[in-house]
C-alpha cells in the first residue's frame, strides 16, 4: 500500500500522458472514427478517466494509476485484434478481463478499504465494478450467440452431408421435400 502512495516523477508523467492520451482520442476519434466513440464509451468514459486523474494528481497518488493500469491489459489485447485482425484472440480477451477487471479489481477493493491511507478511494474503485461486470456479461452474451450461430451452422452443414450421401436413394420429389423442409 505504501508504493501505492508515492508521487514519483515517472508516475505523474505517465499519467499526464494518460490523460492527453484520452483527450487525442477523443479530439480524432470524433473527426476520423466518429462510430467508434458513442457518448457512454467515449465521452463520459473518458472525461471520468481524466476528472479521475486529475484527482489522483491533486490528492499525489498517481501511482495508484501507474500500478491500477494493468486493468487495462483486456483494452491492449482487443486494440491489438483490431489492428491485425489474425492477432484476435476473443478468448485470451475474456479470460484477461475476467481475471484483471473482475477478480483482480474486487481484490484491490477489499485491499484498498483496509489498508490505504485515503478512504475514498476504495468506494471509486467499487463504484467502477458495476461497469466492469456489465461489460463482462456483454462479451458472455456476445460469446454465448457466437456460440449458438456456429452450433446452427454445423448442424446445418452435418444436414447437406447426410441429405448428399441420400441423393441416390431419393427421388427427385422426395430430395425438393428434403430441401424445403
Amino acid at each position: 500500500m505504501h508504493s501505492l502512495t508515492l508521487n514519483t516523477q515517472h508516475d505523474i508523467a505517465l499519467v499526464c500522458f494518460f490523460q492527453m492520451y484520452l483527450v487525442l482520442d477523443l479530439s480524432l476519434g470524433s473527426r476520423y472514427y466518429r462510430h467508434r466513440i458513442t457518448w457512454v464509451t467515449g465521452w463520459l468514459h473518458h472525461s471520468l478517466y481524466i476528472v479521475l486523474l486529475t484527482w489522483f494528481l491533486k490528492c499525489r497518488i498517481p501511482s495508484f494509476f501507474v500500478a491500477a493500469s494493468v486493468l487495462e491489459i483486456p483494452t491492449v489485447i482487443l486494440a491489438i485484434g483490431a489492428i491485425r485482425p489474425t492477432w484476435r484472440s476473443d478468448r485470451l480477451f475474456a479470460m484477461s478481463f475476467f481475471s484483471l477487471r473482475l477478480v483482480l479489481h474486487t481484490w484491490m477493493i477489499r485491499r484498498l478499504k483496509h489498508y490505504h491511507p485515503i478512504r475514498s478511494l476504495w468506494g471509486i474503485a467499487l463504484a467502477i465494478l458495476p461497469l466492469h461486470l456489465y461489460w463482462f456479461y456483454g462479451i458472455v452474451h456476445l460469446h454465448a450467440k457466437k456460440y449458438n450461430r456456429q452450433s446452427k451452422h454445423a448442424q446445418l452443414r452435418n444436414m447437406a452431408l447426410k441429405l448428399d450421401g441420400a441423393e441416390a436413394v431419393l427421388s427427385p420429389d422426395q430430395e425438393l421435400f428434403m430441401l424445403v423442409k
